[in-house]
Order: C-alpha cells, then structure tokens, then sequence
C-alpha cells in the first residue's frame, strides 16, 4: 500500500481565503465548520479534535492540542469525495469555542474506519495553491512578552503593599508630604486593574532610552528592542520605573528630585539602597524634551547617563580620594590630574556600571590609553594591558551581546608618570570605531566581580636560622599548607629545628571583598598584605591561630603585594 506522512494543521488555516477571519462556529442548523481546501489534508485534520474517550482508528493521534505539529501515517489514502462526504456526516461544531470538535456518534466512526480499511488506493491529491498559516503578529508576540513582564511587576507590587507601614516607604522615592491614602488608592486601582497608564511600544530612539513616561499623556512608552529582547525580569523593573514616575505625577504637585522611579523600583523589589546609592539616584536628572508620535513631550526617561569613576591617589586602587559620574571615558589630562585632590602622577581610577546593547551580534571593545588598563565585560577579561607606556591602542576579543540587554563593565586604569590619557571605544555589528555614547552607559551596581585565579604559588626561601639570613634553599610553593611534624621542610637541606622561612609574591583576590587572613603556626608568624603588617607574633608557642583584617576592600582581579 502506499504511505502518506500528513502533518497536523488548526483546522481554521484549512478555510477557504473567504473564511479565514470567520469563527469556528456553526452554522445555523449545519454541522459545517467551512470549505477546507484539501479534503486529503481536511481529513488529517479531524485527528486532534476526535473524542478521545475511545480509541481512535490505526494510525490517528488523540492528541488534544488544537495546533498540533507533528506527523501521523496512514495506510489507506481517500479521495476528495469519500473525505468530504466523512466531512460533512461525521464533524460537528459545539457552541462552546473553548470545547473540542468530536465525533458524531459511534456510527459516524464506524464509516470512517471502514473507508480506511478500503482496499482502493486514489493517489495523493494537493492543493493547487499553498495552504495559509496564520503565525502570530508582531503586536501579539510583543503583547506576549509586556504581559509576562507586568505579571512579575503585579507579583512584587502587591507584596510591597502588604508590608506593614509600605506607605511610608514610598515617602523615600515620593518625599514625605504624600497622602497615604492616595498612594494606598493608587495601588489599589493598579492591582485590580481599574486604572492603569497606558503602555506603548517604539522604536528605542523614538523614546530616547529603554522607556520613559509622559505626563501629558499618562503614557508609559517602553523601548521595542529592550521588550524583545531583555529577560522578563529586566522588564518588570523597567516598568515599574516608569509606572513610579506615573505614580509620583499622581500623588505630587511637582516631579520629585532625582530619579524618583528607580528609587521606586528599587523599594518595591526590595533592594537595599545604601546611602550613597539613594544620593546618586535623587541627584539624577532624568527629564527631556522628546518628540513622540509627532507631539512634543516632557518624559521622564531611562536613559544612560555614563558610568562611575572611583579615582585613587597611587596605583593599586587603595587610596580613594573621590567619585563621581563620567558621562564617557574620554580623558586627555596630558601632564595634569584628573582633580586638584589627585597628585599628576602615580594614580588610578576604576570605572564600573552597566553598558547597554544596541542590537544584538559582535562587538570589538577598544582602549587608547597611556598607561595601564584592563577591561572586563560580563565578567570577562577581554582587555589585559596592565604595563607602563606611551599612548597605545588594545583591541577585544569580539563579544557577542543582545539588543537591549545590560552587561556589567569595568575599566581600571593607572598613570605612572608624564602624560595621562585613557579611552573607551566600542565597534558595533552594523557602526564603526566610536567613543562609547553616554546613552548605553549607566550608574548601576555591578555583580560581586569574580576572577578565576591563575597563580602558581609563593616563592619560598629557607633559611638554617630564625633570623632570615644566608638563604639555603629558594623554591616555588603551591600553598602554604605545610606540617612538617619532628621532621624537616627538605631533609638534608633544611634543618629539623632552628630554621625559617619567607614567602613571597602576590595574591590575587576573586571578589571585590574586605578579607581577613588566619594563620596557625607554631612557631612564630609574621604576615603583611598590601604593605600593611596584619599579623605580628614573632613567638615559641605550641600550634596557635592569630589573624589580622585589612581595613579596605580588595579589588577582584587585582594583585597585592604578600
């Protein structure tokens, strides 16, 4: 017998072009759902909606899926007329939309049994023009996508307004002399869905940034490439950013300082905003004048203001004189410093943020700088140019990021004597060669930086002595680590008693940390980090553990002094 392998279709895609914007329901005293095209593919499309209360004829699927992808063979193939008589006797409609098509009667399946079971083979018949799929259209899948973002948004909303005294939290983002029951009614129509700003999806540069809200309007208008691109989670946040600016027009006289949204996003999802990080946030300026859909607007808006420069007075990034917000890393101090507190040689600066996507594929990162730097991006290593020199160019790897996502990014930077300058470039898949705009920059907090360690241990140096004098044996250790009992670190090298020992080199910490050091030693110890002495017992004793803690944060990535 011959096979044929049909594929599974919505029996609405089947409809002649007339029908296709008509509803699967009945007509008036008819059992007809419409016209298909091709009885041979109409025929395999009776296979999902079957009542699966039995089993169905050889070879059919009881698959309830309305949209059913998938194959199915049969060992008889009908002609256009058998299957549209099957059609017609055996397919009813229920009024229900949301109820299955079934099969009319045991009879009705009967007959259709019988006719797989004919020994008549017709060949395979196809339809003359190709069938139409309906897929869904823009507008729905970015629906789909705003709708999954404001159910996590909902989620959190409605915790944060269960917490005892919310409203007084909400006086950090919206000032003190809101009403509580204001702010209280305002949640409570937003969560049962009575009012609610209207949201509206264009393109990133009809917006000026991710999203942004009009009061004019009542608007919020979210960036398309963050909506299609971003992680649901993302998008909550960008979200309820803009619906705080719509909620601050509602409860003030004036817009509140600053970026009252992302102080209210932050509250909301319950982050911890130290107090530098409130300062920075109510020190923003967040508002423009945007030209959308052809009216002018005053928005408030997320948009990249450029990244946080944390500038150090020597070179290892241990003496913080001051931060501050640099639009771009595009710096010429020449023979001069980057601040009058800043000495014009021998110091440092760390930019970190957050660096937004404009389209997704390959880019090339660039720094032009004269000394040092590195560049991490999402956590990789891809500018490693830690040396003194003139004014020098370094190229990325490419890294592959997506349209209207954020990636962390670090630039550290050092000056070791004469001129000054640093730069940060990018290359993007459809631009060229450019100093990265302050619009895909942003003041935000990084992830705990963590850098896989490479190191290969300490150099060691023993000594047939207590007082670190004629050296006997220098050796590289993996870790200090050692219990050598009544015995020796090297036998008939190193004596059994009366000798020490100096490590040396440096240590390279994983994250941005503040670290305490433990030593257990008999004898005596000494330990310095970064120049500092943390651990001074210089004593006989039995096995003892002393420790010290540096007063500062190390830097992941960053190697000290041991």
């Amino acid at each position: 017998m011959d096979h044929l392998e049909t594929h599974l279709l919505d029996p609405q895609s089947l409809l002649l072009p007339d029908e296709q914007s008509a509803s699967l329901l009945p007509e008036q005293d008819s059992g007809a759902i419409g016209t298909y095209r091709d009885p041979l593919l109409a025929a395999s499309s009776i296979e999902p909606w079957l009542n699966a209360s039995e089993p169905l004829p050889t070879g059919l699927s009881n698959s309830h899926d309305p949209i059913f992808q998938g194959s199915s063979s049969v060992d008889a193939v009908l002609s256009p007329e058998e299957l549209t008589t099957a059609l017609s006797q055996a397919i009813t409609v229920e009024p229900d939309p949301d109820t299955p098509l079934t099969a009319k009667s045991q009879e009705a399946r009967a007959w259709l049994e019988n006719l797989l079971d004919q020994d008549a083979i017709v060949p395979p018949h196809y339809p003359d023009t190709p069938l139409s799929i309906t897929t869904p259209s823009p507008e729905q899948i970015e629906s789909v996508f705003l709708n999954e973002a404001i159910d996590i948004a909902a989620h959190q909303l409605a915790q944060f307004q269960s917490q005892p005294q919310f409203t007084t939290q909400l006086k950090t983002a919206f000032g003190s002399d809101i009403s509580d029951a204001a702010a209280t009614h305002l949640f409570d129509q937003w969560l049962d869905g009575s009012e609610r700003p209207r949201v509206e999806i264009l393109n990133r540069d009809e917006i000026g940034g991710r999203g942004a809200y009009a009061e004019q309007t009542n608007m919020i208008y979210l960036a398309r490439e963050v909506l299609l691109n971003a992680p649901a989670e993302d998008l909550a946040t960008l979200y309820l950013e803009e619906l705080g600016h719509a909620f601050d027009a509602q409860l003030n006289p004036a817009d509140s300082p600053g970026d009252e949204g992302a102080v209210f996003a932050a509250l909301v999802q319950g982050q911890e905003l130290s107090a530098a990080r409130l300062a920075q946030l109510q020190g923003e300026v967040d508002g423009s004048i945007q030209t959308i859909g052809g009216e002018t607007l005053a928005v408030e808006h997320q948009n990249g203001t450029g990244l946080r420069g944390y500038y150090y007075d020597n070179r290892d990034f241990t003496n913080l004189i001051f931060d501050r917000l640099d639009s771009q890393i595009n710096f010429d101090w020449h023979l001069g410093s980057p601040d009058a507190a800043i000495g014009i040689d021998d110091f440092s600066v760390r930019w970190q943020g957050k660096i937004e996507a404009p389209e997704t594929g390959s880019y090339t990162f660039y720094t032009q700088s004269d000394d040092g730097v590195r560049l991490f991006v999402n956590g990789q290593l891809i500018i490693d140019d830690w040396n003194i020199h003139g004014t020098e160019e370094r190229v990325s790897t490419t890294i592959e990021l997506v349209a209207g996502q954020k990636y962390d990014i670090r630039l550290d930077y050092f000056e070791a004597g004469v001129d000054a300058d640093v730069d940060l470039l990018w290359d993007t898949p459809s631009g060229s060669k450019e100093i990265i705009p302050t619009g895909y920059l942003y003041d935000e907090p990084i992830a705990p930086f963590h850098q896989e360690g490479n190191g290969t241990g300490l150099k060691a140096t023993y000594f047939n002595n207590t007082d670190l004098s004629n050296a006997v044996l220098t050796r590289t250790d993996a870790q200090v680590n050692f219990d050598w009992g009544l015995g020796s670190p090297e036998n008939t090298v190193v004596n059994a008693d009366q000798f020490s020992v100096r490590w040396e080199g440096y240590i390279e910490p994983q994250y941005d940390d503040i670290y305490t050091f433990i030593t257990e030693s008999d004898d005596g110890v000494r330990v310095w980090v970064d120049g500092q002495l943390l651990i001074d017992d210089w004593n006989i004793h039995d096995t003892t553990e002393r420790q010290g803690t540096l007063n500062y944060t190390l830097q992941g990535g960053q190697k000290y002094d041991i």
